[in-house]
C-alpha cells in the first residue's frame, strides 16, 4: 500500500474510535443500570472509569459509586500494573473504605471489608469496571455483572 493509502486508513481508523468513543461517553451512566441488573441484586453501585483515572460515569446517576480523584487515579495506576497484588497490598480504597483484595488476577480484583461488602474491579483495553456488593449479598452477582460489562466493553475496542 502506499503511504497515502496508508495514512488515509490510519485517520479513518482514528476517526471510527473517536466516533465510538463519543457516542459511548454520552451514555456510560446508562451502563450502571446494566450492572446492577445483571448482578441478581447483589450489587448496589458501579462505576467506571479510564486507565487514566478519570471517571466515566457521574454522580448524576443514584447508584453511582463515588470516588476521590486520588482514589480513581491509584485504582487506573494499579490495574495498569503487571502485578496487581503488589499494587494493592495494603488493600484498594474506594468511596473512602479500603478494602482487604482477596484475589487478583486476570485483570480484575475482588476485595471484601466486614461490614461495608465487597468489591469488584475488572479492566478492559481504555478502562476499569468497578462494582460494589451490598454486605451480605454474594459477590459472585456483582462479579458476573462486572465481567459480562468488562467483555462488551472489549468487544467495543475499548
Amino acid at each position: 500500500l502506499s503511504s497515502q493509502t496508508q495514512t488515509q486508513q490510519e485517520c479513518h481508523k482514528f476517526s471510527l474510535h473517536s466516533q465510538i468513543t463519543s457516542k459511548v461517553n454520552m451514555s456510560w451512566n446508562g451502563y450502571i443500570d446494566t450492572i446492577l441488573q445483571d448482578s441478581s441484586g447483589s450489587c448496589d453501585a458501579a462505576a467506571l472509569i479510564s486507565l487514566e483515572g478519570q471517571s466515566w460515569t457521574t454522580n448524576d446517576h443514584a447508584s453511582h459509586l463515588s470516588m476521590s480523584s486520588e482514589e480513581m487515579v491509584t485504582i487506573a495506576k494499579g490495574m495498569s500494573s503487571n502485578d496487581m497484588s503488589s499494587s494493592f497490598a495494603s488493600g484498594i480504597t474506594v468511596g473512602g473504605v479500603t478494602y482487604q483484595i482477596l484475589r487478583a488476577d486476570g485483570g480484575a480484583v475482588f476485595g471484601k471489608r466486614r461490614g461495608n461488602g465487597a468489591i469488584t474491579l475488572e479492566k478492559t483495553n481504555s478502562g476499569i469496571i468497578i462494582g460494589h456488593t451490598i454486605e451480605g449479598k454474594d459477590q459472585g452477582g456483582t462479579n458476573v455483572a462486572v465481567n459480562k460489562m468488562a467483555i462488551y466493553i472489549k468487544s467495543l475496542g475499548m
